[in-house]
């Protein structure tokens, strides 16, 4: 498996379990494990969340204490500030979409054994 594709699962499935909708924060260190497990760079991974989010799979964004909400990954200058916004801790926020839920379900079937002519 590539490794972009491998970062991908793993990243999708941490949303596993949770119910349509429901945020998950991801820490540094969970990104920086996506990168130790997959093999790539700790940038590539976060390109690769971000492009996941430009895909409409995810939203993405981080807390902005001036804003009193979740600034958007469209609306930071640079994304890397909202990766390392100490604001939030060095998290972001992201959650499901329908393309997200759907790539979920399909890797689901992959692993126990259906396969579907999209997969």
């Amino acid at each position: 498996m590539r490794s972009y594709q491998r970062v991908k699962e793993q990243f999708f499935s941490y949303f596993q379990g949770q119910s349509p909708g429901q945020e998950r924060v991801f820490t540094a260190a969970e990104i920086w494990d996506l990168s130790q497990k997959s093999g790539l760079s700790h940038e590539s991974v976060r390109e690769a969340v971000v492009q996941w989010a430009s895909e409409r799979m995810i939203t993405l964004g981080s807390w902005d204490n001036s804003l009193w909400r979740v600034r958007a990954w469209q609306e930071w200058s640079d994304v890397n500030q909202m990766f390392f916004n100490s604001q939030d801790g060095n998290c972001v926020r992201a959650r499901l979409l329908l393309a997200g839920e759907e790539y979920l379900q399909s890797i689901a079937r992959t692993k126990i054994g259906f396969l579907t002519p999209s997969a």
